[in-house]
């Protein structure tokens, strides 16, 4: 018995015999669509301020590679960034604040530390004085 029928030429398909499957569309591999409430459209991010990016990165670069020199940058590029984000719209101010205060923090470190050379140097210049043999007396 032959499942086909001899007028058509196409195989018979009723009476138990197997569906053909379907053939794929474009639409079956594509990523499902990502849940949105009916109504509401997702909004687009602001964009960043590139300043604040600056001030955070040389932040960063100041504590650990090159100290005093890029914590001053990220202190001046915070500020500016901090400015140019009133009136700007974009985002960024969490990283132009932290870029700020690490780079102060940088800044107050290196201060103490030269502050400490130059007391001990003090220290050190007066300490020889006062012991002096009178060679140069």
């Amino acid at each position: 018995m032959s499942n086909s029928d001899p007028n058509s030429g196409q195989p018979d398909y009723s009476a138990g015999s197997p569906v053909p499957p379907t053939p794929p569309t474009p639409d079956m591999y594509a990523p499902p669509a990502p849940y949105q409430t009916p109504g509401y459209a997702y909004q687009a991010q602001p964009p960043m301020n590139s300043m604040a990016i600056i001030a955070f990165v040389s932040s960063l670069v100041g504590m650990f590679v090159l100290p005093l020199i890029a914590s001053i940058v990220a202190v001046i590029t915070g500020h500016i960034s901090l400015k140019q984000l009133k009136s700007s719209g974009e985002s960024g101010r969490a990283l132009a604040l932290s870029g700020t205060i690490i780079g102060w923090v940088g800044v107050g470190i290196w201060a103490l530390v030269i502050v400490g050379f130059l007391i001990f140097f003090v220290f050190a210049i007066g300490i020889a004085a006062s012991t002096s043999n009178g060679y140069y007396s």
